[in-house]
């Protein structure tokens, strides 16, 4: 009976023992199992976090490129601007013409200026006479306003 007794007692305590492991196997496997979900976690948010940065560098850099791109169009548009303003002045126009057409400079500007009353003297004394005064005076008064237009033109000018 000794011996049942201590082979039962051994046996209470193997179970005990097995039971004690299989809880701490238990408790084993599910701290296993969370610290790898923990572990999986910090690499994803790891793997995300560089790939933010990648992005953000890619994009700083296609900000870097535009904004050498924007210098260059602003200094190309100064540079033509510069070249428009050169094409228009009026030496070079004036250049172009002499050389390209052979114009040349007039020498003298010469005006002429009509006075009223000398048209009237003039009008009388022309071989053009009417039969009445008053197509005479018409013709007259049309002649020195046509006459009037032409002396307020400058030579050379197109105005």
């Amino acid at each position: 009976m000794g011996l049942q007794m201590k082979n039962k007692g051994y046996q209470q305590k193997r179970v005990q023992r097995s039971s004690k492991n299989n809880k701490q196997k238990k408790y084993t496997f599910k701290y296993m199992v969370v610290g790898g979900i923990i572990i999986s976690l910090i690499v994803l948010f790891l793997v995300l976090y560089i790939n933010q940065y990648v992005q953000i560098s890619r994009k700083n850099l296609r900000v870097e490129t535009l904004e050498e791109e924007r210098q260059q169009v602003k200094r190309d548009k100064l540079y033509l601007q510069l070249q428009i303003s050169r094409l228009q002045s009026l030496a070079r126009i004036e250049e172009v013409a002499k050389d390209e057409f052979n114009m040349v400079e007039p020498n003298e500007i010469h005006y002429l200026v009509l006075e009223e009353d000398t048209l009237k003297e003039d009008y009388d004394q022309d071989e053009f006479q009417s039969e009445t005064e008053d197509s005479k005076f018409n013709f007259g008064e049309r002649l020195v306003i046509w006459l009037k237009g032409l002396t307020q033109v400058e030579a050379g000018s197109l105005d």
